[in-house]
This record gives C-alpha cells, sequence and structure tokens, in this order.
C-alpha cells in the first residue's frame, strides 16, 4: 500500500481528508510543524505528500522548503485558497507541486492522487471505478475541463453541490478518465497547452462512446475566429469568463435534468 504524509491543521476538514485516504493509502498525519516535519519526512519516507494549507500561513514557506530538500522528487499536492495560489505562485509553478483549488471533494483528491504516484494504468482503471461508483450518489456527474486553479474554483462554487463534480486540468487527462467514467455533462476550457479545448472537443466527437456527452465551453476568448471554429462542433453551449451563475446554471439543467 502506497504511503501519504497528510500535512495540516488537524480539525474536522483534516479528518474528512484522512478518511477518504486511509481507504485506498496509508495515511501518516502531520501537523505542519516544521521540527516534526522534518522527521516524518526522513522516517515515513512517503510515497505522495498531501499538503491542506487551508488556515495554514505561519509555516507555509519553511514547510515548502524542507519538503523540497528532504524529499525532492516526491510529488506534492497541495490544497489552497485564491489567496494562497497567488501568494505561493513560484512554489506551485515548480513541476514538483500539483494545485488543487479549496475545497476538494474526496473523487477530485483520490483521483489526483492515484495519477500523482504513477500506478499501472489496470491498478488505475480499477481505483477510479471504484471512486466512480462509491461517490456519485445518484447525482448527475459534470467534467470540468481547466488548467486553471482560480477559474476550477469559481467554476465548482458556481455549481455548488447539486451535481457531482470530477476535474481534469488538461485534456489529455480528461479522456483518460473518460475512459472509465462517463460524465453527463462536460465544461471544457478553451484556452489549455498542448491539448486546448477545440483539439480536446474533435477527440471526443470522434470517439463513438463519448461523441453524445455535452459540451459547454467556458473561456476568455470572445473572437469571432475562435467561436466560429467550435460552433460548427456543435458544442451545447458557450459562455465567457467570468460566468454569470444564474446563465450557466440554467443551462446545465436545461440540459441533464
Amino acid at each position: 500500500m502506497k504511503k501519504i504524509l497528510l500535512i495540516g491543521k488537524l480539525d474536522e476538514a483534516m479528518s474528512e481528508l484522512n478518511d477518504g485516504l486511509a481507504k485506498r493509502f496509508r495515511v501518516q498525519l502531520c501537523d505542519g510543524s516544521t521540527e516534526l516535519l522534518q522527521g516524518m519526512l526522513n522516517i515515513v519516507k512517503p510515497d505522495l505528500v498531501v499538503v491542506n494549507l487551508v488556515d495554514m500561513y505561519d509555516s507555509a514557506e519553511e514547510m515548502f522548503h524542507l519538503i523540497e530538500k528532504n524529499s525532492s522528487t516526491t510529488p506534492v499536492i497541495t490544497i489552497v485558497t485564491e489567496e494562497q495560489s497567488e501568494e505561493y505562485r513560484e512554489v506551485f509553478a515548480k513541476k514538483q507541486f500539483i494545485e488543487l483549488a479549496a475545497p476538494v471533494g474526496h473523487k477530485e483528491l483520490l483521483t489526483r492522487c492515484l495519477s500523482s504516484i504513477n500506478v499501472s494504468e489496470t491498478e488505475l482503471n480499477r481505483e477510479l471505478n471504484y471512486i466512480s461508483g462509491a461517490s456519485r450518489n445518484g447525482k448527475k456527474q459534470i467534467m470540468i475541463v481547466d488548467d486553471s486553479p482560480l477559474a476550477v474554483r469559481a467554476t465548482k462554487a458556481i455549481i455548488g453541490t447539486k451535481y457531482d463534480i470530477v476535474v481534469a486540468t488538461s485534456g489529455k487527462q480528461a479522456l483518460q478518465i473518460m475512459k472509465n467514467e462517463r460524465p453527463d455533462l462536460i465544461l471544457l476550457d478553451y484556452e489549455m497547452p498542448d491539448c486546448d479545448g477545440k483539439m480536446t472537443l474533435e477527440l471526443i466527437r470522434e470517439d463513438d462512446m463519448l461523441c453524445d456527452i455535452p459540451v459547454i465551453f467556458v473561456t476568455g476568448v470572445a473572437d469571432k475566429a475562435h467561436i466560429a471554429a467550435v460552433l460548427g462542433m456543435n458544442p451545447a453551449g458557450y459562455f465567457l469568463k467570468p460566468l454569470e451563475k444564474d446563465k450557466v446554471m440554467s443551462a446545465i439543467e436545461a440540459i441533464i435534468d
């Protein structure tokens, strides 16, 4: 069983994160104090570090420095607020760190943990199937595909708890997840590196198992050329950032409710 060092303020939110992760990993808790952290990094030798930075401010810089110094090859998932995302932008730009916008659901966190520790494709598929079956609770599922943690956070805030949400930070990751679970609707960012929204939608339309999933573009791009390039692919909608809650929710409800 893979080992996770879970760092954060030891409160109810951390207890919930621990409960969710402990079903799939061997979890060691750390309150973020630098003396304890250094010892645990050396003793536990985790396969993955998860830092819940919410409500933790004073020791963050020293904590990140210790992790880089003692576990430079270990992936680090950080759960952050919008303000923390801006404050530690240089840290999160490093390859070792993976940023998740708070609040994070169990499904989103488990999926990101599994993909971060390089489990085999067979094991990843099995775990994703388990997560999908365990977490949907009869709710319709919406996939948010966006490489911006701030945009993901804003979209999640608009959707709220009415739908089950899964997040992909790239078109490639979205397609990988959809091999194992099919969302009811996709909110797709236009501008992403490597595989942009248009390319992602083209790949979705080419797949017989996915081609009929409704896709709404969510983007900051408003010029006629970009809009024309995707309207011929019959998306279910095209919304500009920042999103207007009433319009977006009305569109979603019209499509999948």
